[in-house]
This record gives C-alpha cells, sequence and structure tokens, in this order.
C-alpha cells in the first residue's frame, strides 16, 4: 500500500523568515518605510541638536572613563590624583566613547553626534520590531509617537547612555525572538552576547536576561532558557569579579536596601519597606512620570490623574495579553518597570523610561485598538487609535519645538564656571591640580585633574581637605546649592594668606586662586 504524504500546512507568516534585525530590504511592499524614518529621525534629532556640554554630571563622568578607556587605563576617573577605578557604570557605554576619542580626541560633539547616530538608527529598529505583529497603522503612529518623543529625543544629543541601550535593546529582542523560533545553538549565543551587550550599556539591561529567560519558558523550551540564563550569567562574572576585587559594592548593597543612596547614615528599609517602596514608585510612574512622558507641553502643576490610570491601565492590559499570547515586549516591559520600581524613590524620574518609551507607546496605541475592535468595527477602532496616538504625538512635538527653540546659551552662572574652566586649560601648567564644585564637568572643560573640597563648616577641615588633595587651582563659583559659600569660603576667608588671586571672570564673578604651600 502506498505511503499517504503528509498534509501540507499554510506557512506561519510570524515564522516564514527570519529577519535580522539591521535588514531594511527593499524587496517587501514597505520596504522603503524604515529608511524613512531614519531620515525623520535624523530631522528631528539635528532639529534639536545642542551642541553644548549637558550640565549633569553624569555626562561628564561618561566623557571620562570614555577617554580612559581609549588611553590605556581601563575603566578609571583619570581625571583624580588617585586614579581611582571606576564600579559605578558598567563598560559598555564608556567602550564605544573610547571609538569616538579615538577618531576626535577630546570631541564633546563627536560623542554627542555618536548618540545622535545612535538615536537615527535605532527608530528604523523599533518600526520594524512593531511590524512583525501589528497592522502598519500601529506601527506608523508607535514609530511616530517614538521619534517625536521629547524625552528621547532630548537624550539624543546628550552623552548618555539611554539611547545607545534603546539600539542594543531593540537588536537584542529581534535576537531573543529568533533563538526561540529556531532554538539552535547558534541564535541562542548571539541572544546571549546581544542581550549581556544591553546590559554592559546600561546595568537595567538586567531585566532583559530575566525577560528573555521567561520568554524560553513561556514558550516550554526550558532547556533552551536554561542556556541562555546560564550563558548570560557567565558573560556577568568576569565584571562582577573585578568589581569584588576592587572594592566596589554591588548594586544590592548600594542601594537597594538603602533608604537614601546618597546618604549611608538614612538607614536601611526590610523586605517590607522594599515592597512599601514598590508600590509608592508605582503611583509616583503611574500618576506622575507617565503623563509628562505623554503630554509633556500640556502638563502643568496639575498632572490629570484620569490620565495617568487610563494610560496605565491600557499598559498592564498590554503586559497581561503579551503574557498570555507569549510575546516578548510586554514580558520585558514588566520586569524593566519591575527594576524601575525597585530603585530607591529619589531616582524616580522620567528619564528611566526613556529607553523604553517605545514600547510604551506600543502598549497603549495596540491595547486600544485591540479593545475597541472587540466592541466596534476595526475601522472606529483605527480611527480612536490614530488619535490616541495624536493625543501623544501632538504635545511631544510641542515639547520638541520649544526645546529646540530654546536659546543654547548656558545660565549666568554656568557660562562664567566655563569659561573659568577654559581660561585654566589655556594658562596653567598641564600638571595643575584644581579643587572645585562639579569635579568632573571642571575635568572635561580644563582638561586637568581635579579634586574637591570637604563639605564641613569645619575651616581647617575645609583646608586640610584642599591640601591632602594637593590642590594648586582653587575655584570658586557661584553655582548655587550654597556649598561653595557655606563651606569654601569660609575657609578662604580664615586662611586669606594662603590663597592668591589669580583670575576672575565675571558677571557673574567666578574666581580663581592659588593655594600657597
Amino acid at each position: 500500500m502506498a505511503k499517504r504524504r503528509p498534509k501540507k500546512t499554510a506557512p506561519n507568516p510570524a515564522l516564514a523568515t527570519k529577519r535580522i534585525p539591521w535588514e531594511l530590504s527593499f524587496s517587501d511592499p514597505y520596504g522603503w518605510m524604515p529608511w524613512i524614518f531614519g531620515l525623520l529621525a535624523l530631522v528631528a534629532g539635528v532639529f534639536a541638536f545642542d551642541s553644548r556640554l549637558g550640565l549633569s554630571g553624569d555626562n561628564a563622568e561618561f566623557i571620562i572613563l570614555g577617554r580612559s578607556v581609549a588611553e590605556g587605563h581601563g575603566l578609571t576617573y583619570i581625571h583624580s590624583l588617585d586614579m581611582r577605578p571606576a564600579t559605578k557604570y558598567p563598560f559598555g557605554f564608556p567602550m564605544l566613547l573610547a571609538i569616538v576619542h579615538t577618531i576626535a580626541p577630546n570631541s564633546v560633539l563627536g560623542m554627542k553626534v555618536f548618540v545622535l547616530l545612535c538615536f537615527v538608527a535605532a527608530i528604523p529598529l523599533v518600526y520594524r520590531y512593531v511590524l512583525r505583529d501589528n497592522s502598519l497603522l500601529i506601527t506608523v503612529l508607535v514609530t511616530i509617537a517614538s521619534l517625536t518623543c521629547h524625552f528621547v529625543v532630548d537624550y539624543s544629543h546628550q552623552i548618555m547612555s539611554e539611547i545607545p541601550y534603546l539600539l542594543v535593546s531593540m537588536i537584542a529582542l529581534f535576537a531573543l525572538e529568533a533563538a526561540v523560533r529556531s532554538r539552535t545553538h547558534r541564535d541562542i549565543a548571539f541572544a546571549v552576547v546581544a542581550v549581556m551587550a544591553v546590559y554592559y550599556v546600561r546595568s537595567v539591561g538586567m531585566s532583559l536576561i530575566a525577560g528573555g529567560t521567561a520568554y524560553f519558558l513561556l514558550h516550554r523550551h526550558y532547556r533552551e532558557g536554561g542556556l541562555f540564563f546560564t550563558g548570560c550569567v557567565l558573560l556577568a562574572l568576569p565584571y562582577q569579579i573585578r568589581t569584588s576585587m576592587l572594592g566596589g559594592e554591588s548594586y544590592a548593597k548600594t542601594w537597594l536596601f538603602r533608604v537614601d543612596p546618597y546618604r549611608a547614615d538614612a538607614g536601611e528599609i526590610g523586605w517590607l519597606g522594599l515592597a512599601d517602596r514598590v508600590i509608592e514608585n508605582a503611583k509616583v510612574y503611574a500618576l506622575r512620570e507617565l503623563p509628562i512622558a505623554l503630554i509633556p507641553a500640556w502638563i502643568s502643576n496639575q498632572i490629570p490623574i484620569i490620565l495617568g490610570l487610563a494610560a496605565s491601565a491600557l499598559i498592564v492590559y498590554f503586559i497581561i495579553t503579551q503574557i498570555l499570547n507569549r510575546k516578548l515586549a510586554g514580558v520585558y516591559l514588566m520586569f524593566y518597570l519591575g527594576a524601575c520600581f525597585l530603585w530607591p524613590i529619589v531616582w524616580t524620574d522620567v528619564r528611566l523610561l526613556a529607553p523604553v518609551l517605545p514600547i510604551v507607546f506600543l502598549g497603549i496605541i495596540s491595547s486600544c485598538h485591540t479593545i475597541l475592535a472587540r466592541f466596534s468595527n476595526k475601522t472606529l477602532a483605527g480611527a480612536v487609535a490614530t488619535a490616541i496616538a495624536l493625543a501623544i504625538i501632538v504635545p511631544n512635538t510641542q515639547a520638541v519645538a520649544a526645546l529646540a527653540g530654546q536659546e543654547h546659551r548656558y545660565p549666568p552662572s554656568w557660562s562664567t564656571y566655563f569659561e573659568a574652566a577654559r581660561w585654566i586649560d589655556e594658562n596653567t601648567e598641564p600638571n595643575v591640580i584644581v579643587a572645585c564644585r562639579k569635579a568632573y564637568l571642571m575635568a572635561v572643560i580644563s582638561n586637568r585633574k581635579t579634586t574637591s573640597y570637604a563639605l564641613t563648616e569645619d575651616v581647617n577641615a575645609v583646608l586640610t581637605s584642599l591640601e591632602d588633595g594637593k590642590a594648586d587651582i582653587i575655584v570658586v563659583d557661584q553655582l548655587g546649592f550654597n556649598s561653595t559659600s557655606r563651606y569654601l569660603v569660609p575657609a578662604i576667608v580664615r586662611h586669606k594668606d594662603r590663597f592668591e588671586f589669580v583670575h576672575v571672570v565675571t558677571d557673574p564673578d567666578t574666581y580663581i586662586l592659588r593655594l600657597r604651600p
């Protein structure tokens, strides 16, 4: 008897092709769309571009670490006299900046352009990723919302890790889905490398390790999930061992159970305190930070509670349906938000949402469309989803326009501070040590080693700290926050014979003094 041929089944469109994440092919009907969105991202990024060094100390810290790696010192604070090793940040982003520093030495502009290019590359990947499981309408709306988002565009020209993290995380999402589909050792290994690249760019990438493992388990690929998780742990160990050998504290020790990570004397919280923190953070993100991200130009002192509740409900619905349908985006978003909720209250900020705002927009817009499509026709659902998307896009576009319309000048006190730094760079010996506020920023502009001073009202202790730091030059600023006027100035007045006037940058006055032996 002849053997019966197996019945042919229609191919699953989701499994029919394995697109690599950087493939922007013209062979499919919408192959030109990623290029259009990449161009629009470039226009938005250039439109809002600010070539000035950001006033956040994190910008300067990353620049210093990038220069250190490029100059062969590894992750080291080369601006400090003791050249102490750095354990605060993982090495991924500083290594990328090191490449830029090698090509364009000491170029802050070059590093800013690199981050902008990361933004331009990330947006087409957002489009490609969303299109895999959603209609063209939803995909276009989410992509436009992402490239016009005020906080995403704002970070596209700051020397911070948010935008590079967005780019690398999108590649990792593609890699994880490919690994779950094929379950080959090669694809699993690539997924491990991609996810660990995310982790080493920004430590919150641990959420993608957890999310990726859960994604394997949801598909009942237990062996492959174990291989993936083991590979991630093995690649994380070298840096953890380095941190431990250098005396660096683990994250759990530095912030997880501390009331305030900036004040060790503030005490620690227990497991119940940690649960309270998660609840409090969830409230703050739902009722304040999320609405700010959605409609920044329309937010005043009164944030509409109903907006935060509605958006949060849509995100929760998205996460639940994604888990039930064994989709990765919702699983990843759940673990990412969970990590944010664990962090101390003082860190709660919309900035932490910036790398996942495209997924947040996907959750809100697609959930709205899905719910309405169940109770009405697709045309009405599409129209309402478009209206919801426009309610996000319009205020964000207005905020971006306002951001670009700002006069790109520092406040006067910062302007004279940086002018003093440039004067030091041009008029002092390369080996002088500068004592000042904002030591990272001063080091980047002045290209000198920098130190700080004791924050105490004991004037003798302040002088001793300057001597211990081997300070040659003292900068007396007017940046506010009163630590200079409260701690440094009284010490100078009390020991005025030890200080020599060197230079002043006026309006407002920033003084440069020399410490006599």
